[in-house]
């Protein structure tokens, strides 16, 4: 049915403003009509992805620049309804044939002139991707050089005197070609001892290799010049017993090197460089121990950044990585080298802060809250970062990890809800905990009402209080439950907001409200409906 022609000018001016506010964007976005699935606007960063004029996407099926069988099928589900945002990882195919990886979110919008339109937002991930390959090939070379070393063999009798050796033992241990000619054990040994960091214990180690029950033996030798030797000595024997022993040394420096490499890897966060949370999960279980061994009291900072997902939405997820290594600069600057800032993903931040009352705890949130409110700089773009800061401390409100990171998000969440940008302890109680489990219920009893068609809008009319004559109506949830009977909005719309289902329930009361007016402008009312929106839709 066609609405009025004012209508279906606001539907104009939605999708011209549409248009202007993703050329604003730095990933690529795509405006995909509902209807035919194909592109009616785009914006730069989207044909320089795919290498052509934003201007040629206009127009084109999204089928045409599908790189994928799975991506033709999603775009076919979704030209039959798509409710909810998605995101995934696909393929886009480029005008000159290749192909580019991306990281999709597609969302659907309705339009007051019932139009619906698909916002594509599509983050190129070839950087990501050569960093995985390149971070793949370096494990990879790594391991390689596991295997790749020579050994060097050294062959005694059993007074101790030298019978043979290979090259690769020259080379390890650096011998001087004269010293080799001169074959001079003596000169050999003392050179020997003089290349090792300890003289005294080498000798030591080697008296009780050679005085011993000649079992096999394996140590290390740490080298002046730093390397570090793998020793293996065997028992050589023939017929007639035990003739003297094989020493076998292996170059392990790079084997070291690369072991401590790859700990790092998995220990560090490649972003920031923070510790992951199996090294929190370590010192936490370190500072548990010194806790129950002399009273030793820490505390656990969750801080989480205030409206980050806005700089990454708008200014780009290159930019919002810079952010976060920013961020945790400023974190590691705030607290002592006994203390730990580990990243647990995204932009969340746990501190373990050792030594740490609740006074201790409180001034350290306070330093992390006054250093993010010192500008960040990127260029010309000045601009500050703002987080919420949950507090727990050991035993008063956890024994574990687990216990104690619970807690402390809670208590973010908590400050999160109160406005954001300050700290907050965790509040033990049994009726916070009862008002959680209301929650809990009112959550999944408001999922299953929308489900099952249970909600009601009722309007409310709006009237000329001069002429008597009604304008228009507000549109007006209502909701009764066959348990909780009727459940007025001031309860069930902050629980929605909370857990994001307002979305969902927003989408349902515009569409039933769509409905109506087009109804009334059937009849010829041309009543306007007001219907009235969460600030998180």
């Amino acid at each position: 049915m066609k609405l009025p022609g004012a209508l279906e000018g606001f539907a104009l001016a939605d999708t011209h403003l549409a248009s202007a506010l993703i050329e604003a964007m730095l990933d690529a976005v795509w405006l995909v009509d509902a209807a035919s699935l194909r592109i009616v606007a785009a914006n730069n960063p989207a044909g320089e992805m795919l290498g052509c004029p934003a201007a040629a996407l206009c127009g084109r099926e999204v089928a045409e620049l599908c790189a994928t069988p799975e991506d033709l099928c999603f775009w076919r589900e979704a030209g039959a309804g798509l409710s909810d945002a998605i995101e995934s990882e696909t393929w886009v195919r480029r005008f000159d044939g290749g192909t580019v990886p991306v990281t999709r979110r597609v969302t659907r919008l309705d339009l007051v002139s019932g139009q619906s339109m698909y916002v594509a937002v599509l983050h190129d991930r070839s950087a990501q991707r050569r960093t995985e390959a390149e971070l793949e090939e370096r494990v990879a070379e790594l391991s390689a050089t596991l295997e790749s070393t020579a050994d060097g063999l050294l062959v005694t009798d059993l007074a101790g005197n030298i019978r043979s050796f290979n090259q690769a033992f020259a080379s390890l241990w650096c011998v001087p070609d004269t010293l080799l000619r001169r074959r001079d054990d003596d000169a050999l040994f003392a050179f020997m001892r003089r290349s090792v960091i300890d003289p005294a214990g080498y000798m030591r180690r080697l008296a009780a290799l050679e005085d011993g029950d000649l079992r096999e033996a394996v140590d290390c030798v740490a080298l002046a010049s730093g390397r570090m030797l793998q020793r293996v000595s065997l028992p050589q024997t023939s017929r007639a017993g035990c003739i003297g022993r094989v020493y076998s040394f292996r170059d392990i420096t790079a084997r070291l090197e690369a072991i401590h490499r790859l700990d790092t890897l998995s220990h560090s966060d490649l972003l920031t460089g923070l510790p992951t949370r199996s090294v929190l999960a370590e010192r936490v279980k370190f500072s548990i121990a010194l806790a129950q061994r002399d009273g030793t009291p820490f505390a656990l900072l969750f801080a989480n950044l205030d409206r980050f997902k806005h700089i990454n939405d708008t200014l780009g997820h290159e930019f919002g990585d810079q952010v976060l290594a920013d961020v945790a600069d400023r974190l590691k600057g705030c607290l002592r080298q006994i203390d730990t800032v580990a990243r647990l993903g995204g932009d969340e931040f746990v501190m373990l802060v050792h030594q740490a009352d609740a006074a201790g705890a409180e001034t350290a949130a306070r330093r992390v809250l006054d250093a993010l409110q010192q500008p960040f700089h990127h260029g010309e773009l000045s601009f500050t970062v703002t987080c919420s800061i949950g507090i727990a401390l050991h035993r008063a409100h956890g024994e574990s990890l687990e216990q104690l990171l619970r807690h402390a998000d809670a208590a973010m969440h908590e400050v999160k809800e109160a406005g954001r940008a300050a700290y907050r302890f965790h509040q033990a109680n049994e009726r916070g905990a009862v008002e959680n489990r209301g929650r809990l219920e009112l959550d999944s009893a408001m999922r299953e009402a929308l489900a099952c068609g249970r909600f009601r809008l009722h309007y409310q009319p709006q009237v000329d209080l001069a002429t008597g004559k009604v304008l228009g109506a507000e549109a007006l949830i209502r909701w009764h439950d066959p348990v909780l009977g009727n459940v007025p909005p001031a309860e069930f719309i902050p629980v929605a907001e909370q857990s994001g289902f307002i979305v969902a329930i927003g989408d349902w009361v515009l569409r039933q409200a769509l409905q109506q007016a087009a109804a009334w402008h059937a009849q010829g009312r041309g009543l306007v409906v007001s219907v009235n929106v969460s600030a998180v839709q």
